[in-house]
């Protein structure tokens, strides 16, 4: 492989471990932030190191290979938009759904208030 096909796959990796970790800081509290974040990046670190690495441990080859990269890459970007979707939503005129099944849509006003009733 040349040298900036080489460049261009590290970069990606780079992306999806930022991908993961900021998904990681989406959790709830420190401690799951902290968890998700390093547990997550040490995961992912851990499949690449072992079977897509160019000196991995289990060095994975053809169609296998391929597969493995291909779910690792995808995960990468579920961890991304999972965790920069509900901006998405709220950039997009939708937010978050309603908690309960009595509560109104985000941005309408409720049955009984007072808003509603003065039309």
């Amino acid at each position: 492989m040349s040298s900036i096909t080489e460049l261009i796959w590290f970069a990606a990796e780079l992306a999806v471990y930022v991908a993961v970790g900021y998904w990681g800081l989406g959790r709830s509290t420190r401690l799951r932030r902290l968890g998700a974040m390093v547990g997550g990046i040490a995961l992912f670190a851990t499949v690449w190191g072992l079977f897509c690495a160019p000196q991995a441990t289990y060095p994975l080859v053809g169609a296998v290979k391929v597969a493995v990269e291909a779910v690792w890459f995808a995960a990468g970007a579920v961890a991304f938009v999972t965790r920069y979707a509900p901006r998405l939503l709220v950039l997009r005129g939708g937010g978050p759904a309603p908690r309960n099944s009595d509560d109104p849509p985000v941005g309408l006003p409720a049955t009984g208030d007072a808003r509603s009733s003065s039309e």
